[in-house]
């Protein structure tokens, strides 16, 4: 562990080497790093380096919890000796997402469901379209009938109570106006929330966070044994922004990210981002069906490519859009919705943002970045114009 002179440097530093032990230690288990440790000191001894080992021993008992914290230099080491790891390349992530999104204004857009009756009439198609796009399929009216009547539909007992479930959180403007204060208020609620949303699952264990990794296509979430860290720092970040819609962003896409229970993610997520929204009275944010590819393309780039523009773009034109929906006659709602082609399916030739082009695989990469590209380009719903010289 030697300070290397010149550039560039041909050594790590000594926050890299930690990262790295801490991976090694996470991946392979203490006798692997055990084994690096009896390597280092044959080597030391042939090169005469004793007080770089001296060091490089140091980090690897502190990392096992042997020696003292003050021998580390890293977060990820200081976390690994509390016994509280997280994931250092989500960090990372998260960490530019908070700069991208600290260096823009955001539009307040008030929320226009200003009484009970309309806020729960929002919170139903909130919680229907939550749902939907988890692969949670019913007909608009008989989700309504199962949320009117409280009872699950007898033949899809478990998707009922998804339904339900969803909606008695979304539906309680009080209740999802609460925001945490610090990183443990953070976790409690985030279980709390989990818990009412999953009540009737035991098998999805809700309320209780993963035990087993868990995977999306390509993407390997989070380690169980790192979630807690993991949501915890990243909390910092969340911390640290002011402007609600920034708050709303960074929040849902860190919990998403991390993944953090069996099932219920993306629905837990979307609440988290939402309540950020309604704390400050603004318009809440409806994904719905036939902006959902738009939704985890904006997603999916984030976590691969780690560009956010293009997410934050998807968000703030879903925010406008949502902030039409709103009133208290479910008819006249409902119209809207199917108006604009909310329940479409995303390989509908009737599209949302027009001047978004669809294609047939858009799982291709280079759709990706055209849908980047498009969203750039674009500055209003054109569909929401449209409806206007019509007079809706």
């Amino acid at each position: 562990m030697q300070i290397s002179k010149g550039k560039p440097s041909k050594s790590l530093s000594r926050e890299q080497i930690e990262e790295k032990l801490e991976m090694y230690l996470r991946t392979h288990g203490e006798e692997y790093l055990n084994q690096i440790r009896d390597k280092s000191r044959l080597i030391a001894h042939q090169l005469s380096m004793t007080n770089e080992f001296s060091k490089l021993d140091g980090v690897i008992g502190a990392m096992m919890g042997t020696k003292s914290i003050k021998k580390l230099k890293s977060d990820v080491g200081k976390a690994r000796f509390n016994r509280i790891p997280f994931d250092i390349n989500r960090i990372h992530l998260f960490e530019k997402l908070f700069f991208d999104l600290q260096s823009k204004m955001f539009k307040r857009v008030p929320d226009a469901n200003d009484n009970l009756k309309s806020y729960k009439l929002f919170g139903f198609f909130e919680s229907y379209f939550s749902n939907y796009i988890e692969g949670t399929k019913f007909q608009v009216e008989d989700a309504k009938q199962i949320v009117d009547s409280g009872l699950p539909m007898p033949s899809r007992v478990n998707d009922s109570h998804d339904v339900l479930g969803t909606y008695k959180i979304v539906s309680d403007k009080k209740a999802l106006s609460v925001i945490p204060n610090n990183a443990d208020d953070f976790i409690d609620l985030l279980k709390y929330r989990h818990k009412i949303l999953l009540n009737a699952r035991p098998e999805f264990s809700p309320g209780m966070f993963k035990e087993r990794v868990n995977v999306a296509g390509n993407t390997v979430f989070v380690e169980p044994e790192l979630v807690i860290g993991t949501l915890k720092k990243g909390f910092e970040y969340y911390n640290a922004l002011q402007e609600p819609f920034a708050r709303a962003a960074y929040m849902m896409f860190l919990i998403a990210e991390t993944h953090p229970f069996n099932d219920g993610n993306g629905r837990i997520a979307r609440i988290f981002m939402n309540s950020e929204l309604t704390r400050d009275n603004q318009s809440k944010i409806l994904i719905i069906t036939s902006f959902r590819d738009d939704y985890i393309l904006a997603l999916k780039k984030l976590t691969n490519q780690h560009v956010s523009e293009v997410y934050i773009k998807m968000l703030e034109k879903a925010h406008n859009l949502s902030s039409r929906i709103n009133g208290e006659n479910f008819n006249q709602v409902y119209d809207f919705l199917k108006g604009i082609n909310a329940f479409e399916e995303a390989n509908s030739n009737t599209i949302l943002i027009p001047e978004i082009k669809r294609d047939d695989n858009l799982k291709n990469l280079d759709i990706e970045n055209k849908l980047e590209a498009e969203l750039k380009n674009t500055s209003q719903l054109s569909v929401i114009k449209t409806k206007k010289k019509k007079g809706l």
